[in-house]
């Protein structure tokens, strides 16, 4: 019984401090439009109940976060979240989510999502993006509108447009082709050059 009152007073206490850091953290060190973020999961953060309207230029999130826009570093434990677009790098173990345009960097262990982007985006099973211009990697699929780098899958790509190269350890389906479609099975194209 003495345990867990102990514990309970433990952890209260940390949660007021972790408030009351992630307070001054909100009010001292963001001067300029871009803010810095810190925080557990949305809502609980530097940026409070304003996160999805903010822009940061540094966002660490322990297990999620949510923003409008990132010009900088991203990292969280699980997600990251991002209504608009990203400049720059954003980790996360789980997934990265980008409502628009991802310039830069994405790592995730699983999944990353966006609408278009000059980036590299690396995941443990997929990236996704109904445009991307840059190079996508990940362990089991990619799926981009018009691809114009390349795109390395252990299973399986697919785009509309190529400008580069598709790799997969089984297929690859594109409608027309300017470049090199290689596949353990088979690959796919209306046409190619």
């Amino acid at each position: 019984m003495n345990y867990n009152y102990k514990t309970t007073i433990a952890l209260r206490s940390i949660i007021l401090v972790l408030a009351f850091v992630l307070r001054q953290v909100n009010c001292f060190a963001q001067s300029d439009k871009d803010k810095i973020n810190i925080g557990l999961i949305y809502p609980l953060s530097s940026n409070w109940k304003d996160a999805p309207n903010d822009t940061n230029k540094f966002s660490l999130n322990l297990i999620a976060g949510v923003s409008a826009t990132e010009r900088g570093f991203t990292i969280a434990g699980f997600s990251n979240i991002v209504r608009y677009n990203t400049t720059g790098v954003q980790i996360a173990g789980f997934s990265n989510h980008v409502g628009q345009t991802a310039n830069g960097t994405m790592f995730a262990g699983f999944l990353n999502t966006y609408g278009n982007g000059k980036n590299v985006a690396i995941a443990g099973f997929g990236n996704f993006a109904r445009t991307s211009s840059g190079t996508q990697i990940a362990g089991f699929m990619n799926m981009g509108g018009n691809v114009s780098a390349v795109q390395v899958a252990g299973f399986t790509n697919i785009a509309n447009n190529v400008k580069g190269s598709q790799i997969a350890g089984f297929m690859n389906i594109a409608k027309k082709v300017k470049g090199v479609q290689i596949a353990g099975f088979i690959n796919i194209a209306d046409s190619a050059d």
